[in-house]
């Protein structure tokens, strides 16, 4: 199961394991010649309001509305968690989120987040009109595509305003596409 859905003493058993991984890790890339850039989710792995499966379900939307393999679940339990703090502050949205969250488990006949990727296409289809989705939704585009350590997953190089403009940064470089 996720890391993200563990309890207090397997997440700190497997802290413990992964500090180990971390300090290896380091050591190779300082003795390698300098400091890298590590990236990491900025997740804190605590929510409010949601249980763990209330969360993975919540992920399991985002996942299914913005599928992409090559980015960590760490990335999108950001946006778990401004959902949990929206719906922390806000007693109405979280009672439609639980809500909506226990008819998308009915519609998948147990659990959503286990369900396959084309069911749970099917049965979000029936949910888009909800404010749950557009919360998810809205907060998943921020959390994905306005994150500038993912830009670079997509080949993304970021606003190119302060570089003068896409035409004089290879922008026509299309080599995909044969000569006439």
């Amino acid at each position: 199961e996720e890391e993200y859905f563990m309890s207090d003493v397997d997440r700190s058993k497997r802290s413990l394991l992964k500090f180990g991984g971390y300090a290896a890790m380091l050591s190779y890339y300082v003795g390698a010649g300098g400091i890298s850039v590590f990236t990491k989710p900025a997740f804190s792995g605590v929510l409010k309001e949601f249980t763990a499966d209330e969360g993975k379900t919540i992920l399991m939307v985002g996942r299914t509305m913005f599928p992409h393999d090559q980015i960590d679940d760490g990335y999108y339990m950001n946006m778990v968690e401004t959902v949990d703090n929206t719906c922390a502050a806000n007693t109405a949205a979280l009672r439609h989120a639980r809500d909506t969250i226990n008819s998308l488990n009915k519609d998948a006949g147990g659990s959503f987040a286990d369900a396959v990727e084309s069911s749970r296409e099917a049965i979000l289809a029936n949910y888009e009109s909800s404010d749950f989705f557009k919360m998810v939704y809205g907060s998943t585009i921020n959390s994905i595509y306005g994150n500038k350590e993912i830009w670079k997953l997509f080949g993304y190089e970021g606003s190119s305003v302060e570089h003068g403009g896409y035409v004089k940064r290879g922008f026509d470089n299309i080599n995909w596409i044969p000569e006439s």
